[in-house]
């Protein structure tokens, strides 16, 4: 299922970009082509993210 995988890629990026990595880590995420779906709420949360957008393109998960 492609949200699994974006899931994946939310915690890779993560990893990479967060504050501990970066002086100011990153505060939103673009999601192209994977619909929001709610299984992936707690992940999004445990990144940080308290508010997501579904959009045209797939979601914004912002901090």
């Amino acid at each position: 299922m492609l949200e699994t995988a974006a899931v994946r890629i939310f915690f890779s990026l993560d990893d990479h970009f967060n504050e501990d990595a970066q002086a100011e880590g990153y505060q939103s995420l673009l999601v192209f082509g994977a619909q929001h779906r709610p299984s992936m709420n707690s992940d999004l949360a445990a990144l940080g993210f308290g508010h997501v957008e579904p959009t045209m393109f797939g979601f914004i998960a912002a901090k």
